[in-house]
């Protein structure tokens, strides 16, 4: 339990350390039903407009090649040495695009995070989470290693 300025004391609902400061967020007590929903419609608004909305956008532009399997294992991707890449092998992003896309994201979360008191930057959340509701239910991970994906750093 931490002590605010008046000397009360308060739980804490989350607490989480980045780059060695303690934040912690404070949440009067709700129902765990309430809790678990806020938390879902926030993480698919942050979703679709920090992530879905950014430069990932570019990314997923495009033609798809067409499959015939189902799996793309018969597609093929011939480069400019004449080298022939099956699908599943070739990067479909490059270091810089990744870099671009990562500061784009991130630009976009701390903008969230900065600007959404405000009532006009509000509104553009409302507008998003109309949408966002459609999208699946998350899930909870497991364990943090589950948030490393697919490559460990």
């Amino acid at each position: 339990m931490a002590i605010d300025a008046a000397g009360r004391g308060k739980p804490w609902s989350a607490t989480f350390v980045v780059s060695g400061h303690d934040f912690r967020c404070y949440a009067p007590t709700m129902p765990k039903d309430d809790d678990d929903r806020i938390a879902a419609e926030l993480a698919k608004v942050v979703a679709m407009m920090c992530v879905r909305n950014s430069k990932l956008e570019n990314i997923h532009a495009g033609r798809v090649p067409i499959t015939r399997t189902g799996d793309y294992s018969d597609v093929f991707v011939l480069d400019a040495e004449g080298r022939r890449i099956p699908w599943a092998e070739v990067s479909h992003i490059d270091d810089t695009q990744m870099r671009e896309l990562m500061k784009d994201i991130v630009n976009r979360l701390y903008t969230f995070q900065m600007r959404s008191g405000e009532p006009e930057f509000q509104a553009w959340i409302d507008r998003w989470a109309r949408i966002a509701a459609k999208w699946d239910e998350p899930e909870l991970l497991r364990s943090p290693c589950d948030l490393d994906g697919v490559r460990s750093p």
